[in-house]
């Protein structure tokens, strides 16, 4: 005899990708993109739909270009981590909403004397 449980079946959407049936724990499709902020030094934000599994190397040229600074100046940080172009969102299990912080790249240091 098999016992019964409370487990919720998956059943495929037209995609052939599961989809839970059970609304308080829906699963995302493989590779489902999620929305990131970029905010630039002087608060200005601007929102990136990407895909967890790709590189931030796209996403770093897009928010140079789009707050006029070129990409060789700024640096990029997540949760004060510096943040590497070869790098995805998937490396820091990155979620929707969350914000990545362009800082601009600080040179120097010496006395000045």
């Amino acid at each position: 005899m098999s016992s019964e449980r409370d487990v919720k079946p998956n059943i495929r959407d037209g995609d052939d990708n599961a989809v839970s049936q059970d609304p308080q724990t829906p699963m995302k499709k493989p590779n489902a993109k999620i929305n990131l902020s970029v905010t630039s030094p002087n608060g200005q934000t601007i929102k990136f739909a990407v895909k967890p599994t790709n590189t931030f190397e796209k996403l770093f040229k897009a928010s140079a270009e789009r707050f006029g600074v070129e990409l060789n100046l700024v640096r990029f940080l997540y949760d004060g981590e510096r943040l590497r172009p070869e790098q995805t969102p998937q490396d820091f299990d990155m979620t929707d909403d969350d914000q990545i912080d362009m800082q601009l790249q600080q040179t120097g240091g010496g006395t000045g004397l």
